[in-house]
């Protein structure tokens, strides 16, 4: 477990960046984008090809930036629906 001000592990770090430059596709979801270094990981999904969908309560520095598809609202009603969706086709 982390705490406030601790670094995040480099292991867990490089395996995140491994796996945004290997996706398809990434949700981003739920978060102000701005807190570093996570925020930067959609950035790499997006040049590496990925499609970026953001689902948040507002709008955030992706949104006019990396992402491709932008669903505002709350996003655990919106998730929720996703998989309702999915599970139905």
């Amino acid at each position: 477990m982390f705490f406030f001000g601790e670094m995040i592990d480099p292991n867990y770090l490089a395996r995140s960046h491994q796996a945004a430059s290997a996706c398809d596709i990434m949700l981003v979801i739920g978060t102000s984008a701005i807190v570093q270094p996570a925020a930067y990981l959609p950035v790499i999904a997006k040049e590496n090809g990925a499609k970026i969908i953001e689902i948040n309560q507002e709008k955030t520095p992706l949104t006019n930036s990396v992402r491709d598809y932008t669903i505002i609202g709350a996003a655990g009603r919106i998730v929720r629906n996703i998989v309702t969706l999915l599970e139905t086709h």
